[in-house]
């Protein structure tokens, strides 16, 4: 089961904080408007010296993935931290990160959990993977000049894939590139890990007025539907 809490309130330092607001919902794979509830599932761990093992101390009930558009890691980086401490999520995707991919990004990163990431000056994401989750990148399928990316989550039954995506304002012919590149690495997934279960989320930048509540439905919502 993959669970949607809302952020944790963090200390007011800055007023245009948005982590703690709330988690966007995930769509998975042929979903449209509402998020889809995976059954639970029993996640592997890594042991201190980076083994596989079935055994956890305190197996969590649910696989929490949250997601939030930061608008900024560096301004926000204490509620970020602040989150990752209090709500202890699996998984922490955030968009827009803002961050110039300085040499040394161990400064962003936070005790018990990993740091994945594609920095770009205005845009970038990145995702906090907590340490006892076993998961690996698929970069294969990401492509060098997209905002994709690829997370395999082991599981005890069948694995779970998390695919994020960011478009930004970018004409329709880049939208389709991207949208049919993600395509093209969702069908490949599910021909070589067929039990996979897919979850797909990010910011698509899309309207659509019948499941979105647009007012109008752009190319962008035109593919998601």
């Amino acid at each position: 089961m993959i669970d949607y809490p809302r952020m944790v309130p963090a200390p007011q330092e800055n007023p245009s904080l948005s982590i703690h607001d709330h988690v966007s919902p995930l769509l998975s794979v042929g979903a449209q408007a509402a998020p889809r509830i995976l059954r639970k599932i029993s996640l592997k761990t890594t042991t201190d010296r980076g083994k596989r093992s079935n055994k956890t101390k305190a197996p969590p009930a649910t696989l929490s993935v949250n997601f939030c558009d930061i608008r900024g890691l560096h301004s926000n980086l204490n509620a970020v931290h602040y989150h990752l401490e209090t709500a202890r999520p699996a998984l922490l995707f955030l968009t827009e990160t803002q961050v110039s991919s300085p040499a040394d990004v161990s400064y962003l990163s936070y005790p018990g959990y990993k740091l994945e990431h594609s920095f770009v000056p205005r845009a970038g994401f990145c995702v906090y993977v907590r340490e006892d989750i076993c998961s690996r990148r698929l970069g294969r399928l990401e492509g060098s000049d997209l905002s994709i990316l690829w997370l395999h989550v082991d599981s005890d039954d069948h694995p779970h894939v998390c695919g994020y995506l960011y478009r930004s304002h970018s004409s329709n012919a880049e939208t389709d590139r991207l949208f049919e590149h993600f395509q093209m690495a969702t069908d490949s997934l599910l021909q070589q890990i067929p039990s996979a279960e897919i979850v797909i989320l990010g910011d698509f930048k899309a309207h659509h007025a019948a499941w979105l509540g647009s007012r109008l439905t752009d190319h962008a919502g035109e593919i998601c539907s």
